[in-house]
């Protein structure tokens, strides 16, 4: 009984994984969401954070420059980052074919429910 308590308490004690999220950042070079966005980011560095998670929408229009502009501010990241894009990054934008030649090729996340793409 002491060993399985004794496994249970060493599991149990895992450390916990620390995520930062942004959504809907909205960021268009020049606005005041792109100033916003490289504090945040200097934050988190700052931060004991272990990943960072955002999700679409980045951009206002999906243009290409404001697709590399984005890209430009996550890369001051010194943490991990993973990118689930919106609607203005896949469906109706100039973003929706170049977003993996920007952001690399997706990594496939499934769940019973759905299948989300994330950019690493």
């Amino acid at each position: 009984m002491t060993l399985v308590l004794a496994l249970f308490v060493c599991c149990v004690t895992l450390s916990a994984q620390k995520f930062a999220i942004f959504s809907d950042i909205h960021v268009t070079p020049g606005n005041a969401n792109e100033a916003k966005l490289k504090a945040a980011v200097a934050e988190v560095n700052k931060s004991d954070v272990d990943y960072v998670l955002v999700s679409g929408d980045l951009t206002n229009e999906g243009s290409d420059e404001q697709l590399h502009n984005v890209k430009s501010i996550f890369d001051a990241f010194t943490k991990p980052y993973y990118i689930i894009p919106g609607n203005h990054e896949n469906t109706w934008s100039q973003a929706h074919a170049r977003h993996s030649t920007t952001f690399g090729a997706p990594t496939a996340l499934c769940s019973p429910l759905a299948t989300w793409w994330l950019w690493a």
